[in-house]
């Protein structure tokens, strides 16, 4: 009898899967708000956030390019 930990159980969906890269993604960016209104603009950025805030953008950028490149995949797949 198979069980539910198995996993071929614990496959996501595309759907899931582009869903937490976009959850991830916005969190990401609510961050980066965050550090932008603590410092007012992003030139009042300290040393330690700018790096942190450097590092996220293209983060950002790439976890939703790839959760769109999920969907797509998937929409293509049942076409």
């Amino acid at each position: 009898m198979p069980v539910l930990t198995d996993p071929i159980y614990l496959r996501p969906t595309p759907a899931a899967c582009a869903a937490s890269l976009r959850k991830v993604a916005d969190g990401a960016d609510r961050k980066m708000r965050e550090i932008e209104a603590r410092c007012g603009s992003v030139e009042g950025i300290d040393h330690l956030d700018r790096s942190y805030w450097h590092f996220l953008l293209p983060f950002v950028a790439e976890l939703r390019e790839r959760a769109d490149t999920i969907e797509e995949e998937a929409r293509n797949s049942q076409d």
